[in-house]
């Protein structure tokens, strides 16, 4: 077993964060920091504690986390939400402040279990419906190789890695991925992956 995943919780009631650190705690392969902590009281502190990534259920908007909190948050470690439902402007409001896993509170710890993984490994989790994701999706026509790019994003890839895989440069790679940005009218990768999951990429080619 490889080194274990350093989870924290943010919860706003004492039982709920109580029962997620215990499920959470199932899983070998995870350590849970087991203390109470807010979205900026946890951003101050996941160097220290040495986080990978945080779980946050946010019930409403702003409760208990706000945007910037979250935000802060996101640039300091990988972050998972469990929404109340799924619905359009909360999947869209998470993705923005750079939100890579989303769950909603119904979820199973198992399904729970293989977000945190992903995410973690650099991935994206986002269950929400066809339809929320359809709804924020614009019509683009990306070429066969930005095609090849964003099959490899959807992958979780870092621009070197994609370089490497496809033969180009990073600096090619960098420039493939702000077209795409820029035809699917989306602010960073996250979005980028979660929101074109209905356009249809080719098998990768090794080759330019």
């Amino acid at each position: 077993m490889g080194t274990p995943i350093r989870v924290a919780v943010v919860a706003t009631f004492p039982l709920l964060h109580e029962g997620l650190v215990r499920i959470l705690g199932e899983d070998p392969s995870l350590c849970v920091v087991p203390g109470r902590f807010t979205c900026a009281g946890l951003a101050g502190a996941a160097d220290r504690l040495k986080l990978d990534l945080a779980v946050v259920h946010q019930p409403a908007s702003d409760q208990p986390c706000t945007g910037d909190t979250i935000a802060s948050l996101c640039n300091k470690l990988k972050v998972l939400i469990l929404l109340k439902h799924y619905e359009h402007e909360s999947v869209k409001r998470a993705l923005e402040l750079g939100v890579m896993g989303i769950l909603t509170e119904n979820v199973s710890g198992n399904t729970m279990f293989k977000a945190i993984h992903e995410v973690a490994a650099g991935g994206i989790w986002c269950d929400a419906g066809p339809q929320i994701v359809a709804a924020h999706r614009p019509v683009a026509q990306p070429s066969q190789r930005e095609r090849d790019v964003l099959s490899l994003i959807r992958q979780g890839l870092s621009n070197r890695d994609i370089a490497a895989r496809l033969f180009i440069s990073e600096r090619t790679v960098k420039s493939h991925v702000n077209r795409l940005l820029q035809k699917f009218q989306m602010k960073n990768r996250v979005q980028l992956a979660v929101y074109t999951d209905g356009v249809s990429v080719a098998q990768t080619s090794p080759h330019p």
